[in-house]
């Protein structure tokens, strides 16, 4: 929360009045955690932050898959629900919720001793302990939503949901940041990834893209100086070049600044930092850009092989009309001959993530779990240890012999 109020008393976006810490600190909050009106509408604070140019770092990739619309924060209560039945969809998901955090917790986390970090025996405890995080956080967050909506009930109009089902993005890494808790991004956004951005076109081509924007087009940035047209292709390159690099130091800088945040957390939380947390989000940051570099160039071809037979000019109408009837067979049969050889690309990649998301674990989780973190995690009723003592219990009947 307080590097919210660093943007807000630092940056030249929309500022509490009067302009105090405390302000800066309830405006932190509600655009969190509340951002909708009672109606389930996101009010926007922010029109450079809302613009579509600038959807944030690792967002390149996923521009088309998945859909925007299945990755925003929906509120609690739908709009058009009943408050009633709004109540009984939370609690019965807080109850499937805490037995997957209980069945979780109890076999995988609590009976499994601490494996050495490089090892496979270390990557069980770990997935299921970031499973137990999350499923921690989600569980609280609701409940205690449920709790102060007895008294205002259009908490669950205004008040979304902080998670996009992250399980669905195991396969992609950039897709898996993009479902996670939002709560940093916003910050990340303003004090990471656009200043270092910027700084990086600034080296590279003395020029910075417009505030809050993404930098407009890279064909009108090159030409911008009066390139001939012999000239353009090349200019046009450096600047995708320049573009990419730019976009790229963003997306490195926001996983540094993440990582020192949580690497802060870690210390405070347990008197000690090793290094796993800031090593695990720069170990991310480079596998989105691996990510990108890896199914970047399908894409590309693709557009490529739709656009190169419209992009030639010809001296009469019908030659142009001969031209565009043969750009269309010609971009037809170029994308299914891309499309064939990229097919591998997606599966392979989406392997490879699931590999990475399970090996990197172990560097999240390692400081909770070297901690002791798990053992004193909220659990107050635990049916999993219920059954395994009832069956222990008949299992020691049954060896004692009858006289």
């Amino acid at each position: 929360m307080w590097m919210r109020c660093m943007e807000y008393s630092v940056l030249e976006d929309p500022c509490p009045q009067p302009r105090n810490p405390f302000q800066y600190f309830l405006t932190a909050l509600r655009d969190t955690f509340a951002p909708h009106d009672d109606s389930g509408v996101v009010k926007i604070h922010d029109q450079h932050a809302a613009k579509k140019s600038d959807d944030g770092p690792g967002s390149s990739l996923n521009r088309s898959r998945p859909a925007r619309e299945d990755l925003l924060r929906q509120p609690l209560a739908a709009s058009g629900v009943s408050y009633l039945a709004a109540v009984l969809r939370l609690l019965a998901e807080l109850a499937v919720q805490y037995g997957v955090y209980d069945l979780l917790l109890t076999l995988c986390v609590k009976r499994s001793e601490l494996p050495p970090l490089l090892s496979l025996a270390a990557i069980p405890p770990s997935l299921a302990m970031s499973a137990v995080l999350y499923l921690h956080f989600a569980i609280h967050y609701k409940g205690i939503l449920l709790l102060l909506s007895l008294a205002r009930p259009q908490l669950l109009r205004t008040c979304r949901h902080q998670f996009r089902e992250p399980w669905l993005g195991l396969f992609s890494v950039s897709e898996l940041w993009q479902r996670w808790h939002q709560l940093f991004r916003t910050s990340f956004t303003r004090l990471a990834h656009r200043p270092a951005r910027a700084l990086v076109r600034r080296l590279l081509t003395g020029s910075s893209p417009r505030p809050g924007g993404s930098g407009g087009s890279v064909e009108v940035t090159a030409v911008a100086g009066g390139a001939g047209p012999s000239a353009r292709p090349a200019v046009v390159a450096q600047a995708r070049r320049a573009k990419a690099a730019a976009d790229a130091a963003g997306l490195m800088a926001v996983f540094l600044l993440s990582g020192m945040v949580h690497e802060y957390m870690c210390w405070a939380a347990f008197g000690r930092a090793k290094g796993y947390q800031l090593a695990f989000f720069l170990a991310h940051g480079a596998a989105v850009l691996a990510e990108q570099a890896f199914m970047g160039p399908t894409a590309a071809a693709a557009a490529s092989a739709a656009s190169s037979s419209a992009s030639a000019t010809s001296p009469s109408a019908s030659a142009a009309a001969s031209a565009a009837s043969s750009s269309q067979e010609g971009g037809s049969s170029g994308r299914g001959k891309v499309a064939k050889a990229g097919a591998w690309r997606r599966p392979a990649c989406a392997v490879a993530c699931a590999l990475f998301c399970a090996f990197s674990s172990v560097l999240f989780m390692r400081p909770w779990l070297e901690a002791g973190w798990h053992e004193d995690f909220w659990h107050p009723v635990s049916p999993t240890a219920w059954v395994l003592r009832r069956a222990e219990g008949y299992g020691n009947w049954a060896a004692v012999p009858v006289s």
